[in-house]
């Protein structure tokens, strides 16, 4: 399960690379030791995630904590990097509407950025006790499903334009973790490997995404 925490750490590291409109992590090897000397000393791997109340004034925001918010009222480009990134890593444990695994933070003109966390039954990690909402018409969280907004091929282009531009450095995100195993690198790399070239036909991308996008949220 060390491996787990690994790879969710390095989906933070490759939202970082988006939008600075993320979370700012930091590993560690922590040594675990029972203080009455009844259970063995572990070391295991783990990461510190920022406090909410850092990364909001980080950003000279304001933690919007009021359910119910739709995609409409969202800044669209921040938007539009979440989403296509939950995309990419195969997480659909989030909600905007529900403040599941996404934090809002309002800035100083009144704007709403969201920010995602807690990547563990997404694709990407396949945790082994992971699995779909059984609302959702997938399997298996290696199945990838759209569930953002409906927006046209035009309006997604900047987002992929980004992605494209930023994929040595997304891919660098977790092939430079060096507790990772070559065994699990290559995991991650194969399963990304299905979404690249999804973004080279942006018209075929959205045709697709259209089935189980949402116009409101």
């Amino acid at each position: 399960y060390e491996q787990y925490v690994l790879q969710e750490y390095s989906l933070y590291r490759i939202y970082q690379t988006l939008t600075p409109w993320s979370y700012r992590t930091r590993l560690a090897h922590i040594a675990y030791r029972d203080s009455t000397g009844k259970a063995k000393p572990v070391d295991s791997w783990a990461y510190f995630v920022e406090d909410d109340g850092d990364l909001a004034q980080r950003r000279n925001a304001k933690k919007f904590e009021t359910k119910g918010a739709r995609f409409d009222d969202l800044e669209t480009e921040q938007f539009g990097f979440l989403q296509l990134f939950e995309f990419m890593s195969g997480n659909t444990d989030w909600s905007v509407s529900g403040l599941h695994n996404v934090v809002l933070l309002r800035d100083s003109i009144g704007t709403v950025h969201p920010v995602p966390y807690d990547f563990d039954w997404s694709g990407a990690v396949d945790a082994r006790y992971s699995f779909p909402d059984k609302s959702l018409p997938i399997s298996s969280v290696r199945d990838r499903l759209w569930r953002g907004d409906c927006r046209t091929a035009e309006a997604m282009k900047p987002i992929i334009d980004k992605f494209l531009a930023k994929r040595p450095a997304m891919d660098s995100a977790y092939t430079t973790i060096a507790a990772m195993t070559p065994a699990v690198k290559e995991k991650m790399r194969a399963y990304f490997a299905a979404f690249w070239p999804m973004l080279d036909n942006p018209k075929q991308m959205v045709a697709v995404f259209k089935r189980t996008c949402l116009e409101h949220n």
